[in-house]
């Protein structure tokens, strides 16, 4: 049993507390308060990119398995809740994490974040593409549950960008989209990844202005 602190507490209050990765990722899993969990997933993240650039070589930091069987979990389930799911895939932002740190390791953190990224994409392709196809493309709606399938597509498509051999899954999804979120989620993911596909789609969709 974890105690899960400040749950349900919506004053601005800012707690300092030493919680191993165990009990962390315990409160991401089965706590009632989807606030503390969102902030223990941030806590974990926070914790390993301070690691990775600690050790010297951020690009050679590994994540741990148990974060990756979590993550493996979260995709094989997703929440019924889909775009909270995809937040807690989703990595925290460089400014978020730039707060942490003064002066500010740019290129430390730009590196660090972008090694977890391939690893996870790595690591959980299979899981990754079995989440995207487990949720159907349906006619554009705008409603809590298609904005949450689109949330959680997206981010499936955001790591799967890194694997060279989802390319065409990712301009299979822009071609067939009958909506802007869609196609700008595609043209995103391949910018993070650097693929220079995204210079391509990005003329398709000028084309059809």
């Amino acid at each position: 049993v974890q105690l899960v602190t400040l749950a349900d507490f919506s004053a601005p209050v800012k707690l300092v507390q030493s919680r191993t990765l165990s009990e962390l990722l315990f409160v991401v899993r089965y706590a009632k308060d989807g606030v503390a969990r969102w902030d223990a997933m941030q806590t974990i993240w926070g914790d390993l990119v301070r690691q990775a650039m600690t050790s010297g070589m951020p690009a050679a930091f590994t994540l741990p398995d148990e974060l990756v069987a979590m993550l493996a979990h979260l995709l094989r389930e997703p929440l019924a809740d889909q775009a909270f799911c995809a937040e807690l895939l989703t990595l925290p932002g460089f400014d978020i994490l730039a707060e942490q740190f003064a002066p500010i390791p740019v290129a430390a953190i730009m590196q660090t974040l972008a090694s977890f990224r391939q690893q996870i994409a790595t690591l959980l392709g299979a899981e990754l593409l079995q989440c995207y196809r487990s949720l159907p493309v349906m006619p554009y709606r705008y409603d809590a549950e298609q904005v949450g399938r689109r949330r959680l597509q997206a981010l499936c498509l955001s790591y799967l960008a890194l694997l060279p051999e989802q390319l065409v899954l990712l301009q299979q999804h822009y071609l067939q989209a009958d909506n802007m979120t869609d196609r700008l989620s595609v043209l995103q993911a391949l910018v993070v990844a650097d693929n220079a596909k995204a210079i391509a789609l990005t003329d398709v969709l000028l084309q059809k202005l």
